[in-house]
Protein backbone atom coordinates (compact mmCIF):
# COMPACT_ATOMS: atom_id res chain seq x y z
CA UNK A 1 0.00 0.00 0.00
CA UNK A 2 1.58 3.37 -1.14
CA UNK A 3 0.87 6.84 0.64
CA UNK A 4 -0.20 9.53 -1.59
CA UNK A 5 1.45 12.38 -1.70
CA UNK A 6 0.47 15.74 0.35
CA UNK A 7 -0.97 18.51 -2.27
CA UNK A 8 1.16 21.20 -2.19
CA UNK A 9 0.45 24.66 -1.82
CA UNK A 10 -0.61 26.69 -5.25
CA UNK A 11 1.03 29.81 -5.26
CA UNK A 12 -0.77 33.27 -5.68
CA UNK A 13 0.25 33.59 -9.56
CA UNK A 14 -0.96 29.90 -10.22
CA UNK A 15 -4.22 30.53 -8.51
CA UNK A 16 -5.05 33.39 -10.22
CA UNK A 17 -4.20 32.06 -13.63
CA UNK A 18 -6.45 29.19 -13.47
CA UNK A 19 -9.42 31.17 -11.53
CA UNK A 20 -9.22 34.33 -13.99
CA UNK A 21 -11.25 32.78 -16.86
CA UNK A 22 -14.25 31.19 -15.24
CA UNK A 23 -17.27 32.54 -16.55
CA UNK A 24 -19.07 32.84 -13.11
CA UNK A 25 -23.07 33.37 -13.00
CA UNK A 26 -24.66 36.29 -12.64
CA UNK A 27 -24.41 37.94 -9.16
CA UNK A 28 -27.97 38.54 -8.58
CA UNK A 29 -28.88 34.82 -8.38
CA UNK A 30 -27.34 34.76 -4.73
CA UNK A 31 -29.11 37.74 -2.97
CA UNK A 32 -31.76 36.85 -0.98
CA UNK A 33 -34.37 38.59 -3.21
CA UNK A 34 -34.03 35.76 -5.42
CA UNK A 35 -34.46 32.60 -3.33
CA UNK A 36 -36.96 30.83 -3.25
CA UNK A 37 -40.40 32.11 -0.53
CA UNK A 38 -40.10 29.54 2.49
CA UNK A 39 -41.90 26.43 2.53
CA UNK A 40 -44.91 26.95 5.06
CA UNK A 41 -47.33 24.75 3.65
CA UNK A 42 -46.73 22.04 6.15
CA UNK A 43 -45.90 22.09 9.88
CA UNK A 44 -42.32 19.74 10.14
CA UNK A 45 -42.94 17.35 13.20
CA UNK A 46 -40.66 15.35 15.58
CA UNK A 47 -39.29 12.13 14.73
CA UNK A 48 -40.92 11.00 17.60
CA UNK A 49 -43.45 12.45 20.33
CA UNK A 50 -43.34 11.85 23.96
CA UNK A 51 -46.40 9.76 23.17
CA UNK A 52 -44.14 6.98 21.58
CA UNK A 53 -41.54 7.10 24.03
CA UNK A 54 -43.60 6.71 27.32
CA UNK A 55 -44.66 9.02 30.07
CA UNK A 56 -42.54 11.09 32.40
CA UNK A 57 -43.27 10.62 36.25
CA UNK A 58 -44.14 13.01 38.46
CA UNK A 59 -41.39 14.60 40.72
CA UNK A 60 -43.22 12.75 43.67
CA UNK A 61 -43.46 9.38 41.71
CA UNK A 62 -39.19 9.66 41.28
CA UNK A 63 -39.04 10.48 45.34
CA UNK A 64 -41.33 7.09 46.62
CA UNK A 65 -38.61 5.40 44.02
CA UNK A 66 -35.81 5.63 46.02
Amino acid sequence: MSVRQRPRPRSQADFTWQFTDLVLPNPGITTPGHWPAPDDARRPRAAYTLAAVGRARAPADRAGAS
